[in-house]
């Protein structure tokens, strides 16, 4: 054990590893003595003494930096504020108690839509036999075209067309589609999910982006709450510059993506 960065901590925990050294515990539950080190790679060993289990990624996360700007993309994505011009026109007949239920299921949904990207997004991307690195690509331009257009102040065709918003308004709920999706949780905010979700591994990592999601979704419940007043108080003007400074944002986030994707799938040019 000699070697290690216990500059953390230790502990005891009980767990269930099936990549160990000795093939008798495999499945078993075990007492390990955890060290931590630097880099959030365990080290384990029993009590016994006999066995020695490497567990990496368990507790492996980004800088919270990453995080810190996945929750500004979401949001820029997302653009609350942008959306609640969108949220009255479509509820413009309705009285407030149905205007709270439809942005109750609006927060829901967006809730699921982008917890299932978290969760299954990977596992989509493997399936149909697409790299993480082509998606980086081309989730980043996407959000670059959307990150264009929010630094007009338009909303973009890929999160919302103007034939969507025509039958939006002709239907009897209004909460999933068109507004939970593809107004907010739509391919922009997906990708970013799927994207960020791909730079770390383990548990810790994706608890992480889910709270980081929880909270976006915190925010947009807040957003809603505060409609009445937003549309009193708040000018399309003022809208407009906060959706432009979004927009510009997430521009530089798209970028990165795209300079990631590229430097994987062509390291020589790099």
């Amino acid at each position: 054990m000699s070697g290690l960065d216990y500059s953390l901590w230790q502990g005891i925990f009980n767990a269930t590893f099936l990549n160990v050294q000795d093939k008798s515990t495999i499945g078993k539950k075990l007492h390990f003595y955890i060290f931590f080190t630097s880099k959030w790679h365990i080290t384990a060993k029993t009590t016994n003494n006999k066995s020695l289990v490497k567990c990496e990624n368990i507790l492996n996360m980004l800088e919270y930096t990453e995080y810190t700007k996945m929750l500004i993309g979401l949001i820029a994505i997302l653009n609350p504020l942008g959306a609640v011009p969108i949220f009255i026109s479509l509820t413009s007949e309705l009285d407030i108690s149905e205007r709270r239920t439809i942005s109750n299921v609006v927060v829901n949904s967006v809730l699921i839509i982008l917890l299932l990207s978290l969760f299954i997004g990977n596992w989509i991307l493997i399936f149909f036999g697409i790299t993480i690195s082509s998606f980086r690509v081309a989730g980043g331009l996407l959000i670059l075209l959307m990150a264009i257009s929010m630094m007009h102040a338009k909303t973009s065709d890929v999160k919302h067309t103007a034939e969507e918003a025509e039958e939006g308004e002709k239907k009897d709920s209004i909460a999933v589609v068109p507004i939970a999706t593809p107004l907010l949780a739509g391919p922009g905010a997906i990708s970013t999910v799927i994207l960020y979700a791909s730079k770390g591994m383990g548990l810790l990592h994706y608890f992480i982006v889910g709270l980081v999601i929880l909270a976006t979704s915190l925010l947009l419940y807040i957003v809603f709450k505060l409609v009445p007043y937003i549309s009193k108080y708040m000018s399309q003007t003022s809208i407009n510059v906060f959706t432009r400074i979004m927009g510009l944002i997430l521009a530089a986030i798209s970028i990165e993506f795209m300079a990631r994707g590229f430097k994987e799938l062509f390291p020589a040019l790099m």
